[in-house]
């Protein structure tokens, strides 16, 4: 069960975490479109997963610090 959600837009990435009952998740995800090319926010704009973390974190901190690593 999720509580919280962040989304972070980083350079070209998205960085996600989400608060679960067993601790934070982390994911890296790409933009398949921008908001030049759709004219849409880039809150609209497809995404595609590139990497999920396989453990869950003690926090969100430390969630989008191992998003940010994978650069």
């Amino acid at each position: 069960e999720f509580r919280r959600v962040l989304f972070r837009s980083y350079g070209e990435k998205v960085l996600v975490t989400c608060e679960t009952y067993y601790g934070f998740t982390a994911e890296v995800y790409e933009f398949v479109e921008t908001p030049e090319e759709t004219g849409l926010g880039y809150i609209e704009c497809r995404l595609s997963l590139i990497e999920k973390a396989e453990k869950h974190f003690e926090d969100g901190g430390h969630a989008i610090a191992w998003c940010i690593s994978r650069d």
